[in-house]
């Protein structure tokens, strides 16, 4: 259960959520892991082990059928001191805990081989040395050092075996030897991506296609063919970039941006005279933006559903969650959670062109507060002005911002967030049956 409310977040938590496909939500909430059970919208678990601030998250995939342990949800996070941890995110305890010495973490990816999909994962330890660590144990398999800097790295989800670097020159580095039982070779194919010098920022496999891969800039995304090698496509960003979200059941893309803009790209080739004069590109079939941004509240983080990829929810630096979700800009009422996927918004006609549906929007379902920053003040609810065994046991958590936060504390809930002050607020009455 959980006994941690979370708050604002530290600014290394930023980008460090995943949601995986039993609809849990993970995030760094300063040295604490957070589990958000999506579908009520309500924190199940919160895990502290770390003694520094959670820059990333990643959720082990899911075993097939039949091999799966029920119960078993396994969880890594990693810290900017470079501490590594696994969780088993039910019983709340820790199965493995491991570091590089001497090095900060660039990124982790769990490594699927064969039958074997949750016991080893990817990190890359800066400057640009890649291990691969069993995750039962905590000791390391293998290590390659590289002599470029090298900033992220994603692995092909059709085959382990390759894998993809971002290098601080805006350049790619191609490896297609990755084994469980051998480290890599430290030759790799390198390809210029951004001529600029831009540091590659994220990478991304497509998950519907193979050899596909996204590559972005803060202000320029690329899509290219890692067989043939080359770029087929450049686009210019309209705002720094915060995360692409790749859909595994249509040729389509999400950007999410830092100021809150959000695109729905569709794969489009409009054939020519001959195969050379066709054209390839991503169009836009889908603008939606999210909640107004301040000082304290700013887009921090962005994951959607696995499944549906259709439902997504965003974090902010506040600590507060807005989950959005698709619908048609005809629908009237919203469907519930993974109810709709990708597939009932964007189809494919006889000629294999992807194409929208109808309009689309993009819409707010809910929200999860938190007690922001700055708490100043607590004013618990008195046992005796209870009606009801029923009735919610509050607490009254004023803050340095004039926000009151209504808390359920038996439960770990926030109930409702009251914006009463634009100054501190030094104190709370709770007369008789006011909460």
């Amino acid at each position: 259960m959980p006994y941690t409310l979370p708050g604002s977040l530290h600014p290394n938590n930023k980008g460090a959520i995943a949601w995986n496909e039993k609809g849990l939500l993970a995030y760094g909430s300063h040295y604490t892991l957070v589990i958000v059970d999506v579908m009520r919208r309500r924190i199940i678990q919160t895990l502290e082990n770390h003694t520094a601030a959670i820059n990333y998250v990643s959720w082990a995939p899911e075993e097939d059928f039949g091999t799966s342990l029920e119960g078993l949800e396994r969880c890594a996070s990693a810290d900017v001191s470079g501490q590594i941890i696994v969780w088993n995110v039910f019983e709340g305890t820790d199965i493995s805990c491991f570091r590089h010495e001497n090095s900060s973490l660039r990124t982790i990816s769990w490594f699927p081989w064969e039958d074997t999909k949750r016991d080893f994962l990817l990190a890359l330890h800066s400057p640009g040395t890649l291990i691969l660590w069993n995750t039962s144990t905590g000791d390391k398999v293998w290590s390659i050092s590289y002599d470029s800097q090298l900033d992220v790295f994603a692995l092909d989800p059709y085959d382990s075996r390759n894998l993809a670097f971002g290098v601080v020159d805006g350049s790619i580095l191609l490896i297609d030897e990755v084994y469980l039982h051998k480290a890599p070779s430290s030759k790799a194919c390198r390809l210029t991506v951004f001529p600029s010098g831009s540091n590659v920022c994220h990478l991304q496999y497509h998950n519907a296609f193979q050899d596909i891969l996204f590559a972005a800039s803060l202000t320029e995304l690329v899509c290219m063919e890692t067989v043939c090698r080359c770029v087929l496509w450049r686009y210019t960003l309209e705002a720094p970039l915060l995360n692409i979200l790749c859909c595994a059941e249509r040729d389509a893309i999400f950007t999410v941006h830092t100021s809150g803009l959000v695109v729905l790209r569709n794969c489009s080739i409009v054939p020519g005279g001959d195969r050379w004069m066709s054209c390839f590109t991503y169009e836009k079939i889908m603008t939606a933006e999210t909640q107004r941004q301040s000082l304290h509240h700013r887009l921090f983080a962005v994951a959607f559903c696995p499944v549906t990829q259709t439902s997504m929810a965003f974090l902010y630096n506040s600590g507060r969650i807005a989950f959005y979700q698709m619908a048609f800009e005809d629908s009237a009422s919203l469907k519930c959670y993974r109810a709709q996927f990708i597939t009932d918004f964007i189809g494919v006609n006889e000629k294999l062109q992807n194409s929208a549906l109808g309009a689309l929007r993009l819409s707010n379902i809910g929200e999860m507060f938190s007690l922001g920053q700055g708490a100043s003040t607590v004013c618990m609810r008195p046992i005796d002005a209870l009606e009801g065994e029923n009735e919610p046991h509050l607490a009254a958590i004023g803050n340095n911002h004039g926000v009151i936060h209504l808390v359920d504390v038996l439960n770990s809930i926030v109930y409702k967030e009251l914006h009463v002050h634009g100054c501190p607020i030094k104190f709370v009455c709770s007369p008789v049956n006011s909460l």
